[in-house]
């Protein structure tokens, strides 16, 4: 059986069929090399996995999409009128509440995201915002409450049916399918989950699809190869590809968590111009999002939350001047009592420094040109949005991440990144509790 899928191809519906054929057919046809059959067997196998690592079919599959597909995409199909075909329904939730364990995680919200409109949910980390978008979508299931969707009532069904219903969404960390091309994931959820004739038979040959699919990636800007795998795109990237799959269903909801973590400015207006874009369509849109200046130029209505309660709701300019939301972010007025008693001595020893840090994950370049200087005895806070690169920063700072550009040093004078566990004398306490965290004592001399 491993045979036969490696022969035809692992990935595609039609290689095991194609590699039981091969593995059948072909001693039959080699009959007359009698004892040589099997070394010639083994030659072809040699041939398949070093010339067409997938298989017969999955060759025959690429050879076709060098043929049909445009290098990059073109918006050929009126996506705008695509997006308005879809039915515009309201999404309602009531008395919403879940526990895990002792955390009560959200805690009775109500809301109502209308057609048309960007609703975003917004607060401090660990407020329970991407917690209601699992809710929402199915990925948990409330202890108490409802979610409608217009008239139906989506609360306890299986995330697939939520998916059917028109309920789309994106993710904090993008979820692709990383071994597929661009085009195959926007094609897969053209498909909406039906297994057809065509599917199995002309997959990546049914133009209509591939037409839409390619409009549907210039619609949300993507401008590279169509034919990229997707575990290999730029960060920026993948978030457009995400998207694009998204809108794909023809979503009546586009719930969106975090749409611009990670991403420059320039990027981060793009995304908030596409998200008017697909609200002018009728669309319902959720936002889950850290930037505020991307949801104060968006949204239609806010609402906040803190420790999985609702605190204020209302037009962006309203929630801004919010006392209740300005102490969720900024905590109390006057902190004043509790700031160090005296200063610290000048002429301290440097523990760590930084000189034209720049550090990422890839191809992605997340924190630039970074000079830092720490004493001793200070207490240095490190402030951002979500994808301001903080952690990012830690990571580099304690040799998780090697240095792209530039130099830091701690007090033991050891480069970051010149070993795994980082400098000695440096201690680091992971953000995810479940993550076990390291801790490496000075060195004695």
């Amino acid at each position: 059986f491993l045979l036969v899928v490696m022969i035809g191809g692992a990935d595609r519906l039609l290689g095991p069929l194609v590699g039981a054929l091969v593995v059948v057919l072909l001693p039959e046809i080699l009959s007359f090399l009698a004892q040589y059959r099997l070394l010639f067997v083994g030659l072809v196998l040699l041939l398949v996995l070093r010339l067409a690592p997938g298989g017969f079919v999955g060759l025959a599959a690429d050879l076709i999409k060098e043929r049909r597909r445009s290098p990059v995409a073109t918006q050929r199909r009126d996506v705008m009128a695509y997006l308005s075909a879809s039915a515009r329904r309201s999404l309602c939730a009531s008395n919403l509440s879940v526990n895990f364990g002792g955390v009560r995680a959200v805690n009775n919200l109500c809301f109502d995201a209308r057609p048309g409109d960007i609703t975003s949910i917004i607060g401090p980390n660990g407020a329970g915002k991407s917690t209601v978008l699992n809710l929402v979508c199915g990925f948990y299931r409330p202890d108490s409450g409802v979610v409608r969707l217009g008239k139906t009532d989506v609360t306890r069904i299986a995330t697939h049916s939520i998916a059917q219903q028109g309920i789309a969404r994106t993710y904090q960390t993008t979820q692709l399918f990383t071994h597929m091309t661009v085009l195959d994931n926007v094609l897969i959820a053209l498909r909406r989950g039906r297994l057809e004739a065509r599917t199995i038979f002309c997959w990546g040959l049914d133009l209509d699809h591939q037409e839409l699919a390619e409009s549907l990636l210039a619609f949300v800007g993507y401008r590279a190869p169509l034919d990229q795998l997707a575990g290999a795109l730029p960060h920026v990237d993948k978030r457009l590809v995400e998207l694009a799959r998204a809108l794909a269903i023809q979503p009546s909801v586009l719930a969106l968590d975090e749409p611009a973590a990670g991403l420059d400015p320039s990027d981060t207006a793009h995304i908030g111009d596409l998200l008017r874009k697909v609200a002018r369509t009728g669309i319902t849109v959720i936002l889950i999002e850290h930037d505020m200046n991307l949801v104060m130029s968006v949204s239609n209505r806010v609402i906040v939350l803190d420790a999985g309660a609702k605190i204020a709701e209302g037009p962006p300019a309203q929630v801004a001047a919010d006392p209740r939301v300005l102490k969720a972010y900024l905590g109390d007025e006057n902190p004043s009592d509790r700031r160090r008693k005296r200063d610290l001595e000048p002429g301290r020893e440097t523990v760590i420094s930084t000189e034209g840090l720049c550090s990422g994950y890839g191809a992605a370049s997340v924190i630039r040109d970074i000079n830092l200087k720490v004493d001793a005895g200070e207490l240095v806070a490190v402030l951002g949005a979500n994808g301001a690169g903080k952690s990012t920063l830690m990571r580099a700072l304690s040799g998780l991440n090697r240095p792209v550009e530039g130099d830091g040093e701690s007090d033991c004078a050891a480069r970051t990144g010149s070993r795994a566990g980082g400098p000695p004398g440096l201690s680091r306490a992971q953000r995810d509790r479940q993550s076990a965290a390291w801790c490496l004592c000075p060195a004695v001399g």
